[in-house]
């Protein structure tokens, strides 16, 4: 028996080494796992490439974009904005009250669930206030939204007719939904105006668009200056100086309170201090103006005016620096919410019963 005990003791001692291999293979294995799945879900959920500036025409004169990502997370978007997606087009003429909830009905025609799959919108403006496109962007499919929001419309009983070759929505008023082929979705003022717009291009970019802030804004110089001669500057005869300005850009943070940093460039030949003390005037008079103006201010913005910092941010610019509080702020969307409402004349679209 005293011989037995070493073979029995390699054998146990062999046993131990083989669990320990299938213990550190089975955890190689579920790490191999948990990373793919990990790489996965981030590119069908989370990864996403920021394209809807992409679609500027090349005549824009001012657009602002929004990160909805970022927004959505922002407590008085979520409360006062978002239920928009549900409002019905068309107010009286939307469709039965039985309708399930807009965003259930586009995710089951179109395949976009807006509460997941929307990333970010860019709104822009051409030569007149008639050219203007809405860019709506995300982790959309590249095909098949246009012929599903016809169906949507339909049973709205909204009028948008689809075009004879399927890519393209018209309304009564001559406003056209399309879809490029990155899948961004494009409203425009025009069907000429959606087909300027469906081409990817680099239009933001030479407006100095920022592309990656939760919210920014660009106005062009040519269209700050067509103000600046324009017959009002004879009532305001400061619109004058807008002839100094190159272009007005802004980025907002998001935050308590909300931020928002506007950005002035001069002319080369004009001196960022030598126009301080103009623009500080401007402002000032802005906020005298604003003080004359009857009734509730739309969401803080004459508080915001007279709260405003500049200061010299290089030889050519000037940087304005604003704040909003939470209440402003709160304010501002439920104020924005029902003024979308009104453009669009759209209502809270009932729900079934049995629903909250």
């Amino acid at each position: 028996m005293a011989e037995q005990a070493p073979a029995d003791a390699v054998s146990h001692s062999r046993g131990r080494r083989v669990s320990w291999k299938l213990v550190m293979g089975a955890l190689a294995a579920l790490t191999l796992a948990a990373v793919v799945s990990a790489v996965v879900i981030y590119e069908k959920y989370i990864q996403y490439d920021r394209i809807a500036a992409l679609h500027l025409p090349s005549d824009t004169t001012a657009v602002a974009r929004v990160d909805v990502e970022k927004l959505a997370l922002y407590d008085p978007v979520r409360r006062h904005l978002l239920p928009l997606l549900d409002d019905s087009w068309g107010g009286a003429s939307a469709g039965p009250s039985s309708l399930p909830a807009r965003r259930e009905r586009i995710r089951v025609r179109t395949g976009v669930d807006l509460a997941i799959d929307l990333r970010e919108i860019v709104v822009a403006r051409g030569p007149t206030w008639n050219d203007w496109v809405v860019v709506v962007s995300g982790k959309f499919p590249h095909h098949g939204v246009v012929t599903g929001m016809a169906k949507v419309l339909a049973e709205e009983g909204a009028g948008w007719q689809l075009s004879p070759d399927k890519q393209s929505l018209l309304a009564p008023a001559g406003v056209a939904l399309g879809q490029a082929a990155d899948g961004s979705v494009i409203l425009a003022s025009s069907a000429a105006r959606l087909g300027q717009a469906l081409p990817s291009q680099d239009t933001y970019r030479r407006l100095g668009l920022d592309n990656q802030a939760a919210a920014a804004a660009v106005v062009s110089g040519p269209l700050l200056q067509s103000y600046a001669s324009s017959p009002a500057r004879f009532v305001a005869p400061s619109l004058a100086r807008l002839q100094a300005l190159e272009r007005v850009s802004g980025v907002v943070q998001l935050g308590h309170p909300l931020q928002a940093t506007v950005h002035v460039a001069l002319r080369p030949d004009r001196a960022a201090a030598a126009m301080k003390q103009p623009l500080s005037a401007l402002l000032g008079g802005l906020v005298r103006l604003s003080a004359l103006v009857p009734g509730r201010d739309f969401g803080g913005e004459r508080a915001a005016l007279g709260r405003a910092a500049i200061q010299v941010a290089g030889p050519h610019q000037l940087d304005v620096r604003f704040s909003w509080k939470p209440e402003e702020v709160d304010r501002g969307a439920i104020s924005l919410a029902r003024a979308v409402r009104h453009w669009t004349g759209s209502s809270p679209a009932a729900r079934p019963s049995g629903r909250p």
